[in-house]
Protein backbone atom coordinates (compact mmCIF):
# COMPACT_ATOMS: atom_id res chain seq x y z
CA UNK A 1 0.00 0.00 0.00
CA UNK A 2 1.00 3.62 -0.41
CA UNK A 3 -0.45 6.97 0.48
CA UNK A 4 0.06 10.68 1.01
CA UNK A 5 -0.07 12.79 4.13
CA UNK A 6 -1.14 16.23 2.88
CA UNK A 7 0.43 19.16 4.71
CA UNK A 8 0.22 22.92 4.25
CA UNK A 9 2.86 25.52 3.43
CA UNK A 10 5.86 24.05 5.24
CA UNK A 11 7.05 20.48 5.33
CA UNK A 12 6.51 18.86 8.69
CA UNK A 13 10.18 17.87 8.56
CA UNK A 14 11.11 21.57 8.74
CA UNK A 15 8.35 22.56 11.17
CA UNK A 16 9.63 22.82 14.74
CA UNK A 17 6.18 23.28 16.30
CA UNK A 18 4.25 20.61 18.16
CA UNK A 19 2.05 20.08 15.10
CA UNK A 20 5.11 19.47 12.93
CA UNK A 21 6.40 16.91 15.43
CA UNK A 22 3.05 15.16 15.54
CA UNK A 23 2.84 14.88 11.74
CA UNK A 24 6.41 13.55 11.52
CA UNK A 25 5.57 10.92 14.10
CA UNK A 26 2.35 9.99 12.32
CA UNK A 27 4.14 9.55 9.00
CA UNK A 28 6.82 7.45 10.73
CA UNK A 29 4.11 5.34 12.37
CA UNK A 30 2.33 4.77 9.05
CA UNK A 31 5.61 3.63 7.53
CA UNK A 32 6.39 1.29 10.41
CA UNK A 33 3.01 -0.28 9.64
CA UNK A 34 4.13 -0.75 6.01
CA UNK A 35 1.72 1.85 4.64
CA UNK A 36 4.44 3.57 2.57
CA UNK A 37 3.40 7.11 3.49
CA UNK A 38 4.93 10.21 1.91
CA UNK A 39 4.30 13.86 2.63
CA UNK A 40 2.60 16.02 -0.01
CA UNK A 41 2.87 19.76 0.73
CA UNK A 42 0.33 22.25 -0.61
CA UNK A 43 1.60 25.78 -1.08
CA UNK A 44 0.03 28.81 0.59
CA UNK A 45 -0.17 32.39 -0.60
CA UNK A 46 2.15 34.81 1.18
CA UNK A 47 0.35 37.87 -0.13
CA UNK A 48 -1.24 39.91 2.67
CA UNK A 49 -3.99 40.94 0.27
CA UNK A 50 -4.77 37.34 -0.62
CA UNK A 51 -4.57 36.26 3.02
CA UNK A 52 -7.51 38.57 3.64
CA UNK A 53 -9.39 37.24 0.63
CA UNK A 54 -9.20 33.63 1.85
CA UNK A 55 -11.99 34.48 4.28
CA UNK A 56 -14.32 34.85 1.31
CA UNK A 57 -16.31 31.84 0.10
CA UNK A 58 -14.69 31.35 -3.31
CA UNK A 59 -10.98 31.90 -2.79
CA UNK A 60 -8.10 29.43 -2.92
CA UNK A 61 -5.08 30.79 -1.09
CA UNK A 62 -4.62 29.16 2.31
CA UNK A 63 -3.77 26.45 1.39
CA UNK A 64 -3.86 26.45 -2.40
CA UNK A 65 -5.69 23.31 -3.49
CA UNK A 66 -4.79 22.09 -6.99
CA UNK A 67 -5.49 18.69 -8.47
CA UNK A 68 -2.46 16.51 -9.18
CA UNK A 69 -2.71 13.12 -10.90
CA UNK A 70 -0.42 11.53 -8.33
CA UNK A 71 -3.06 12.10 -5.65
CA UNK A 72 -5.28 9.59 -7.44
CA UNK A 73 -2.49 7.02 -7.77
CA UNK A 74 -2.36 5.97 -4.11
CA UNK A 75 -4.44 3.84 -1.76
CA UNK A 76 -5.15 6.51 0.83
CA UNK A 77 -4.88 10.22 1.59
CA UNK A 78 -4.65 11.51 5.15
CA UNK A 79 -4.54 15.11 6.37
CA UNK A 80 -5.42 17.36 9.28
CA UNK A 81 -8.40 19.65 8.84
CA UNK A 82 -7.24 22.90 7.24
CA UNK A 83 -8.08 26.07 9.13
CA UNK A 84 -11.08 26.55 6.84
CA UNK A 85 -12.55 23.89 4.57
CA UNK A 86 -12.95 25.39 1.11
CA UNK A 87 -14.79 24.62 -2.09
CA UNK A 88 -11.44 24.13 -3.79
CA UNK A 89 -10.50 21.46 -1.28
CA UNK A 90 -13.82 19.75 -1.87
CA UNK A 91 -13.41 19.91 -5.66
CA UNK A 92 -9.89 18.46 -5.58
CA UNK A 93 -10.93 15.59 -3.30
CA UNK A 94 -13.99 14.95 -5.45
CA UNK A 95 -11.81 14.61 -8.54
CA UNK A 96 -9.42 12.31 -6.70
CA UNK A 97 -12.36 10.12 -5.67
CA UNK A 98 -13.80 10.13 -9.18
CA UNK A 99 -10.49 9.01 -10.70
CA UNK A 100 -9.87 6.40 -7.99
CA UNK A 101 -13.12 5.24 -6.38
CA UNK A 102 -11.22 2.78 -4.14
CA UNK A 103 -9.02 5.40 -2.48
CA UNK A 104 -9.61 6.07 1.22
CA UNK A 105 -9.70 9.76 2.14
CA UNK A 106 -9.37 10.50 5.85
CA UNK A 107 -9.47 13.92 7.49
CA UNK A 108 -8.21 14.27 11.04
CA UNK A 109 -10.18 16.62 13.30
CA UNK A 110 -7.76 17.64 16.08
CA UNK A 111 -10.73 19.17 17.95
CA UNK A 112 -14.49 18.84 17.60
CA UNK A 113 -16.60 20.88 17.72
CA UNK A 114 -14.22 23.57 16.53
CA UNK A 115 -16.26 26.65 15.58
CA UNK A 116 -15.21 28.38 18.81
CA UNK A 117 -11.62 28.41 17.50
CA UNK A 118 -12.68 31.21 15.16
CA UNK A 119 -13.91 33.43 18.01
CA UNK A 120 -10.77 35.57 18.20
CA UNK A 121 -10.72 36.31 14.45
CA UNK A 122 -12.13 39.54 13.07
CA UNK A 123 -14.07 37.85 10.27
CA UNK A 124 -15.39 35.03 12.45
CA UNK A 125 -18.80 34.76 10.80
CA UNK A 126 -17.35 34.63 7.30
CA UNK A 127 -14.90 31.91 8.27
CA UNK A 128 -17.58 29.78 9.92
CA UNK A 129 -19.96 30.29 6.99
CA UNK A 130 -17.31 29.21 4.48
CA UNK A 131 -16.32 26.16 6.50
CA UNK A 132 -19.92 25.18 7.26
CA UNK A 133 -20.97 25.33 3.62
CA UNK A 134 -18.21 22.95 2.55
CA UNK A 135 -17.98 20.51 5.44
CA UNK A 136 -21.57 19.33 5.12
CA UNK A 137 -20.94 18.58 1.43
CA UNK A 138 -18.08 16.13 2.01
CA UNK A 139 -20.27 13.06 2.35
CA UNK A 140 -19.50 10.67 -0.49
CA UNK A 141 -16.06 12.24 -0.94
CA UNK A 142 -14.40 11.80 2.45
CA UNK A 143 -14.54 8.26 3.84
CA UNK A 144 -13.77 8.91 7.49
CA UNK A 145 -13.08 11.63 9.99
CA UNK A 146 -10.36 10.61 12.43
CA UNK A 147 -11.41 12.27 15.65
CA UNK A 148 -10.33 12.41 19.27
CA UNK A 149 -13.83 12.75 20.71
CA UNK A 150 -16.55 10.14 21.05
CA UNK A 151 -18.86 10.96 18.12
CA UNK A 152 -19.59 8.03 15.84
CA UNK A 153 -20.57 10.32 12.97
CA UNK A 154 -19.68 13.93 12.11
CA UNK A 155 -21.28 15.89 9.26
CA UNK A 156 -22.87 12.64 8.08
CA UNK A 157 -19.49 10.87 7.78
CA UNK A 158 -18.43 7.90 9.99
CA UNK A 159 -15.53 8.47 12.36
CA UNK A 160 -12.44 6.59 13.46
CA UNK A 161 -11.88 7.23 17.13
CA UNK A 162 -8.24 7.39 18.15
CA UNK A 163 -6.01 9.09 20.70
CA UNK A 164 -3.23 11.60 20.25
CA UNK A 165 0.04 9.81 20.68
CA UNK A 166 3.74 10.56 20.75
CA UNK A 167 6.89 8.56 20.18
CA UNK A 168 7.89 8.15 23.81
CA UNK A 169 11.43 7.12 22.88
CA UNK A 170 11.90 10.46 21.10
CA UNK A 171 11.13 12.41 24.28
CA UNK A 172 14.02 13.00 26.64
CA UNK A 173 13.22 11.82 30.13
CA UNK A 174 13.38 14.41 32.89
CA UNK A 175 16.59 14.50 34.93
CA UNK A 176 15.40 15.89 38.27
CA UNK A 177 17.56 17.82 40.68
CA UNK A 178 18.94 15.60 43.45
CA UNK A 179 18.67 18.11 46.25
CA UNK A 180 15.20 18.94 47.67
CA UNK A 181 14.18 22.57 47.21
CA UNK A 182 11.38 24.40 48.98
CA UNK A 183 10.61 26.31 45.77
CA UNK A 184 8.16 24.66 43.37
CA UNK A 185 8.89 25.13 39.69
CA UNK A 186 6.00 24.59 37.27
CA UNK A 187 6.08 24.76 33.47
CA UNK A 188 3.61 25.58 30.71
CA UNK A 189 4.85 24.88 27.20
CA UNK A 190 2.52 26.04 24.44
CA UNK A 191 1.70 28.30 21.54
CA UNK A 192 -0.37 30.33 23.96
CA UNK A 193 -4.00 30.90 22.95
CA UNK A 194 -6.96 32.20 24.91
CA UNK A 195 -8.20 28.68 25.62
CA UNK A 196 -5.07 27.86 27.61
CA UNK A 197 -6.76 29.88 30.35
CA UNK A 198 -3.67 30.66 32.41
CA UNK A 199 -5.34 33.76 33.83
CA UNK A 200 -6.96 31.26 36.23
CA UNK A 201 -3.50 30.29 37.51
CA UNK A 202 -2.28 33.88 37.72
CA UNK A 203 -5.32 35.11 39.66
CA UNK A 204 -5.22 32.05 41.88
CA UNK A 205 -1.60 32.74 42.77
CA UNK A 206 -2.45 36.32 43.73
CA UNK A 207 -5.24 35.06 46.00
CA UNK A 208 -2.87 32.52 47.54
CA UNK A 209 -0.38 35.21 48.57
CA UNK A 210 -3.12 37.65 49.62
CA UNK A 211 -4.35 34.95 52.00
CA UNK A 212 -0.94 34.58 53.62
CA UNK A 213 0.63 31.89 51.44
CA UNK A 214 4.38 31.62 51.95
CA UNK A 215 5.54 28.87 49.59
CA UNK A 216 7.54 30.18 46.66
CA UNK A 217 6.26 29.10 43.26
CA UNK A 218 7.94 29.87 39.93
CA UNK A 219 5.96 29.40 36.71
CA UNK A 220 7.97 28.92 33.53
CA UNK A 221 6.06 29.87 30.35
CA UNK A 222 7.85 28.56 27.26
CA UNK A 223 6.52 29.58 23.88
CA UNK A 224 4.83 32.44 22.12
CA UNK A 225 1.25 33.10 20.97
CA UNK A 226 -1.59 35.60 20.86
CA UNK A 227 -2.56 35.19 24.54
CA UNK A 228 0.94 35.75 25.90
CA UNK A 229 0.83 39.59 26.02
CA UNK A 230 -2.34 39.40 28.10
CA UNK A 231 -0.72 36.98 30.55
CA UNK A 232 2.32 39.23 30.88
CA UNK A 233 0.13 42.27 31.48
CA UNK A 234 -1.92 40.47 34.14
CA UNK A 235 1.22 39.25 35.92
CA UNK A 236 2.57 42.80 35.95
CA UNK A 237 -0.74 44.33 37.11
CA UNK A 238 -0.92 41.86 40.02
CA UNK A 239 2.76 42.41 40.95
CA UNK A 240 3.65 38.77 40.44
CA UNK A 241 6.66 39.27 38.18
CA UNK A 242 9.08 37.46 40.51
CA UNK A 243 6.93 34.32 40.18
CA UNK A 244 6.83 34.10 36.37
CA UNK A 245 9.56 33.56 33.80
CA UNK A 246 8.53 34.12 30.18
CA UNK A 247 11.13 32.25 28.13
CA UNK A 248 9.65 32.90 24.67
CA UNK A 249 10.34 30.39 21.92
CA UNK A 250 12.67 27.65 23.13
CA UNK A 251 14.65 25.09 21.16
CA UNK A 252 14.72 21.46 22.23
CA UNK A 253 17.76 21.90 24.46
CA UNK A 254 16.22 24.86 26.26
CA UNK A 255 12.98 22.96 26.76
CA UNK A 256 14.90 20.09 28.30
CA UNK A 257 16.41 22.46 30.85
CA UNK A 258 12.98 23.89 31.72
CA UNK A 259 11.47 20.44 32.13
CA UNK A 260 14.41 19.29 34.27
CA UNK A 261 13.92 22.03 36.85
CA UNK A 262 10.11 21.75 36.80
CA UNK A 263 8.43 19.26 39.11
CA UNK A 264 4.89 19.91 37.76
CA UNK A 265 3.65 20.49 34.20
CA UNK A 266 0.52 22.46 33.34
CA UNK A 267 -2.13 21.69 30.71
CA UNK A 268 -5.00 23.86 29.48
CA UNK A 269 -7.37 25.66 31.85
CA UNK A 270 -9.70 27.33 29.36
CA UNK A 271 -11.13 24.58 27.18
CA UNK A 272 -14.61 25.80 28.12
CA UNK A 273 -13.91 28.77 25.84
CA UNK A 274 -13.95 26.35 22.91
CA UNK A 275 -17.08 24.60 24.21
CA UNK A 276 -14.97 21.49 24.79
CA UNK A 277 -15.33 19.22 27.82
CA UNK A 278 -12.47 16.85 27.00
CA UNK A 279 -8.82 17.66 26.36
CA UNK A 280 -6.71 15.53 24.01
CA UNK A 281 -3.66 17.78 23.86
CA UNK A 282 -0.15 16.57 23.22
CA UNK A 283 1.28 18.38 26.24
CA UNK A 284 -0.27 15.83 28.59
CA UNK A 285 1.51 13.11 26.60
CA UNK A 286 4.84 14.91 26.64
CA UNK A 287 4.58 15.44 30.39
CA UNK A 288 3.96 11.71 30.88
CA UNK A 289 6.84 10.78 28.58
CA UNK A 290 9.21 13.08 30.45
CA UNK A 291 8.02 11.80 33.82
CA UNK A 292 6.40 14.95 35.20
CA UNK A 293 3.13 15.10 37.18
CA UNK A 294 0.40 16.90 35.26
CA UNK A 295 -2.16 19.51 36.35
CA UNK A 296 -4.99 20.68 34.11
CA UNK A 297 -8.34 22.44 34.11
CA UNK A 298 -10.27 20.03 31.95
CA UNK A 299 -10.90 16.26 31.84
CA UNK A 300 -8.14 14.65 29.78
CA UNK A 301 -8.81 11.64 27.58
CA UNK A 302 -5.87 9.48 28.64
CA UNK A 303 -6.97 9.71 32.27
CA UNK A 304 -10.65 8.87 31.71
CA UNK A 305 -9.85 5.20 32.25
CA UNK A 306 -7.07 6.00 34.73
CA UNK A 307 -8.88 8.25 37.20
CA UNK A 308 -6.88 6.94 40.13
CA UNK A 309 -3.54 7.81 38.54
CA UNK A 310 -1.79 9.60 41.39
CA UNK A 311 0.32 11.88 39.20
CA UNK A 312 -2.64 13.72 37.67
CA UNK A 313 -4.64 16.62 39.17
CA UNK A 314 -7.76 17.99 37.49
CA UNK A 315 -9.57 21.26 38.19
CA UNK A 316 -13.08 22.20 36.97
CA UNK A 317 -13.46 23.30 33.35
CA UNK A 318 -14.78 26.79 34.12
CA UNK A 319 -13.72 30.36 34.98
CA UNK A 320 -12.92 29.76 38.65
CA UNK A 321 -9.53 30.67 40.05
CA UNK A 322 -7.14 27.78 40.55
CA UNK A 323 -6.64 26.82 44.20
CA UNK A 324 -2.87 26.97 44.55
CA UNK A 325 -3.02 25.18 47.89
CA UNK A 326 -4.29 22.07 46.08
CA UNK A 327 -1.35 22.19 43.68
CA UNK A 328 1.10 22.53 46.58
CA UNK A 329 -0.49 19.58 48.41
CA UNK A 330 -0.46 17.52 45.20
CA UNK A 331 3.22 18.33 44.70
CA UNK A 332 4.30 17.64 48.26
CA UNK A 333 2.45 14.34 48.53
CA UNK A 334 4.08 13.10 45.32
CA UNK A 335 7.60 14.11 46.25
CA UNK A 336 7.62 12.37 49.60
CA UNK A 337 9.30 9.68 47.52
CA UNK A 338 12.48 10.18 45.45
CA UNK A 339 11.97 12.23 42.29
CA UNK A 340 13.68 9.56 40.19
CA UNK A 341 11.05 7.02 41.26
CA UNK A 342 8.29 9.47 40.28
CA UNK A 343 9.85 9.96 36.86
CA UNK A 344 10.21 6.22 36.26
CA UNK A 345 6.61 5.40 37.19
CA UNK A 346 5.14 8.14 35.00
CA UNK A 347 7.36 7.15 32.08
CA UNK A 348 6.11 3.56 32.38
CA UNK A 349 2.53 4.87 32.23
CA UNK A 350 3.44 6.77 29.04
CA UNK A 351 4.71 3.66 27.29
CA UNK A 352 1.46 1.84 28.08
CA UNK A 353 -1.00 4.64 27.29
CA UNK A 354 0.32 7.32 24.92
CA UNK A 355 2.85 5.68 22.60
CA UNK A 356 1.83 6.63 19.08
CA UNK A 357 1.91 3.13 17.61
CA UNK A 358 -0.97 1.93 19.76
CA UNK A 359 -2.81 5.26 19.57
CA UNK A 360 -2.83 5.25 15.75
CA UNK A 361 -3.79 1.58 15.44
CA UNK A 362 -7.52 2.20 14.70
CA UNK A 363 -6.56 4.40 11.72
CA UNK A 364 -3.96 1.95 10.45
CA UNK A 365 -6.42 -0.93 10.75
CA UNK A 366 -9.02 1.02 8.74
CA UNK A 367 -6.56 1.85 5.95
CA UNK A 368 -5.51 -1.78 5.71
CA UNK A 369 -9.06 -3.12 5.80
Amino acid sequence: MKGYFINYGTSAFADRTGVGLKIRNQIKTFNKAELNCKEYVLSISKSKFLSVLYRLPFTNVYPIWKYDDILSSVDYIYFRRPFVMSGYMRNVLSKVKKNNPDIKIIIELPTYPYDAEYDTYKFKRMLIAKDSYNRVRLKGIVDRFANLSYECEIFGIPTIKFKNGIDVDDIQIRIPEDEPNNTIHLCAVAMFKEWHGYERIIKGLKTYYNNGGTRKLIFHFAGEGSALPGYKELVNDLSLNEHFVFHGFCDYGELNQIYNISSVALGSFGMYKKNLCLSCNLKSREAMARGIPFVTGCPTDIFIDNKDFKYYLEFPNDTSEIDINKIISFHDQIYQQPAKKVVAEIREFAYKNVNIGSCMKPIIDYIKS
